[in-house]
């Protein structure tokens, strides 16, 4: 299966488009949840880091005077994200990595708000999602032809059906973590009021 790099790339827009549309719906449904609020726009912010490494790829096309025009068309939305510097940083060293930095220290990450290079308001994060759904729509809709093309092929060689991997209820989930908590503190039985809030071991 041969695409060409366009196709690719509406593809990879369209997957994105297909998550961040979910998760606006969800934390625009609940705004009064502080912690759905930071998981859901903390997930947003790494799609939208994702939907920049993908424009920029998608940008080097502009040789093609219909790529050009969707990047005019998109400027807007695109020169909103590009105002905060640091979300590649910010994903890359807190949100999908675990707070180190690429020499292993520790990511200092006040320095990312400080610095004015990420946002730290949900409002905005939720803005920032919108955007890139706002420039996604506009690449697929300018492009809707090659889009549909794309598809049929991409869907015509992989599998149609992903099959069932893992617990599918909540009794299940519910059997399996007690029995993976149970299994934990009997290695060390003061973890179980750790477990439960209770961080202080007897002395």
């Amino acid at each position: 299966m041969e695409l060409t790099n366009l196709q690719e790339s509406l593809l990879v827009f369209a997957g994105l488009k297909n998550q961040l549309e979910p998760a606006l719906r969800t934390v625009k449904r609940y705004p009064l949840d502080d912690e759905l609020k930071f998981t859901v726009t903390s997930h947003l912010l790494i799609l939208v880091s994702s939907f920049l490494e993908e424009w920029r790829r998608f940008s080097g096309l502009g040789c093609d005077e219909s790529v050009r025009k969707t990047l005019r068309s998109a400027s807007p939305a695109i020169k909103r994200i590009s105002q905060w510097k640091g979300i590649r940083t910010l994903r890359s060293t807190v949100l999908a990595h675990p707070f180190r930095q690429k020499d292993g220290s520790l990511t200092i990450v006040e320095s990312l708000y400080e610095n004015n290079l990420v946002s730290s308001e949900y409002a905005e994060s939720i803005l920032l999602g919108e955007c890139a759904v706002y420039a996604i729509a506009t690449a697929i809709c300018q492009h809707n032809c090659i889009y549909e093309k794309a598809k049929l092929k991409y869907y015509s060689q992989v599998r149609s059906k992903i099959p069932i991997n893992g617990i599918q209820t909540m009794s299940e989930f519910h059997k399996e973590i007690d029995r993976i908590r149970l299994a934990i503190t009997v290695t060390d039985p003061c973890l179980a009021d750790c477990f439960q809030g209770n961080s202080r071991r007897p002395s």
